[in-house]
């Protein structure tokens, strides 16, 4: 089974492909450039594996939550693709493949935790966030975990330091300190591969998207704000 798997609901974003023995990634920068990254990153992806879109079984999308305008790039370049290659398309929750990669790289370091909250940075100082039990997902990798939009302030009251609540994710520099002095803060690696043992079990079972009305997951609504530039004068 070739899938190729794309991530852009943050930074950094990735394409990752699966063949039936290997997985290679490939990585962008930043998604506010996911727009003029995101093709050239997948030329590279097929150089370096030799593949072709033609030979390509399915395409994983991470569907969000994360930034509005890189989830929707994301999403417009993952159905261009299938419609044109009339292949299938697969979405994965962002916060769900977080925490299943969250989970592997917990238990070969040997931390332990009876809940585990990944958490992608949003905006100042407020997150997405998800929450599960390490238990339901070795039970279940399918499952879908209860999402929030939470400011750091409401993490801090609703997942102190010590209490075996482990947050996991990429970390903003600025706000690095104070994560890791308020929260079990433990930062891990998240790339487009992470998508593919879910998309796989869902491919297994049929479970595929809509290409007409698949959209991103937001969670929260788009705002939008006056640019500080100045055009003229």
């Amino acid at each position: 089974m070739t899938i190729l798997a794309i991530e852009t609901s943050h930074s950094p974003i990735s394409l990752a492909l699966a063949t039936e023995d290997n997985v290679t990634v490939e990585f962008g920068t930043a998604w506010q450039r996911a727009s003029e990254e995101i093709l050239p990153l997948l030329e590279r992806l097929l150089t370096r594996t030799g593949v072709t879109l033609s030979q390509l079984d399915a395409i994983a999308l991470s569907n969000g939550p994360g930034s509005f305008t890189a989830l929707r790039i994301g999403m417009s370049t993952a159905k261009g693709l299938c419609f044109a290659l009339d292949k299938a398309l697969v979405t994965v929750g962002t916060l769900e493949a977080m925490a299943q990669a969250a989970y592997e790289q917990l238990c070969k370091k040997g931390i332990a935790c009876y809940l585990l909250v990944p958490a992608i940075y949003s905006k100042a100082d407020e997150f997405f966030v998800g929450t599960v039990s390490p238990s339901a997902l070795h039970a279940e990798r399918l499952a879908e975990i209860p999402k929030f939009y939470l400011k750091l302030s409401q993490l801090s009251e609703q997942f102190p330091k010590g209490t075996g609540k482990v947050l996991c994710g990429r970390s903003p520099e600025k706000l690095r300190p104070q994560l890791h002095e308020k929260l079990d803060w433990h930062e891990i690696e998240f790339s487009a591969a992470a998508l593919l043992p879910i998309a796989k079990e869902k491919i297994q079972q049929g479970m595929f998207a809509d290409l007409a009305s698949a959209e991103p997951l937001y969670l929260k609504n788009f705002e939008a704000r006056l640019s500080t530039k100045k055009f003229f004068g």
